[in-house]
């Protein structure tokens, strides 16, 4: 038992040790307690209906907020999108397939983040409280170590001591929506290709 806690504890700090820092512009630390993590968006995920998207993998660090210690910052530190299976698309709540970049005239090149939103899940107390969509920060038109603060979604069931305290805090990210300059070009290549 005792080298299992072992085993736990080490693998705990490697992960927290390895986490990359989430830095302001000036390169000052912002948060702390950072924890690192890529998280798959995959549109098939999606509960909306009318889904479409390219898979992205985003390296993201979450920590608390330094100062008042009130909030989480997230941070995006690489944006992979992968376009192997193609772009995903389904129209109304019809089931999705995905189109290859070669059926869509090679319109999957130079692929540049125009949005992206997330909602993050809170834990405290045993329950899990989910924010709204909250839209990341950009700067120059990119995303990458943009910093974006996450508040507490509920102050009535979680206290501000419960987030300083480390009682309450974020969990887990869901990317909810994202999008790429160019997706207007393959949606409408599609609509105008396939939907005839």
């Amino acid at each position: 038992m005792r080298k299992l806690l072992t085993i736990c504890l080490l693998m705990a700090t490697i992960y927290t040790a390895n986490a990359q820092k989430i830095k302001n512009s000036k390169g000052e630390s912002e948060a702390t307690n950072e924890i690192s993590q890529t998280i798959n968006a995959n549109p098939e995920n999606l509960n909306s209906g009318y889904q479409y998207a390219f898979n992205v993998d985003f390296d993201v660090t979450i920590g608390l907020q330094m100062m008042y210690k009130t909030s989480y910052l997230i941070q995006i530190h690489a944006i992979k999108p992968n376009t192997s299976k193609g772009y995903y698309f389904s129209p109304s709540r019809e089931k999705g397939k995905y189109y290859s970049c070669t059926q869509l005239d090679n319109l999957c090149d130079n692929l540049i983040l125009s949005s992206v939103n997330i909602v993050a899940i809170w834990s405290y107390q045993g329950l899990e409280y989910k924010t709204g969509s909250i839209q990341l920060s950009s700067q120059n038109g990119s995303f990458l170590n943009c910093s974006t603060s996450i508040s507490n979604p509920n102050t009535t069931a979680i206290p501000h001591d419960a987030v300083i305290s480390g009682e309450a805090k974020v969990v887990r990210i869901e990317f909810v929506d994202w999008h790429f300059k160019n997706e207007s070009n393959i949606t409408e290549k599609i609509r105008t290709t396939f939907f005839k």
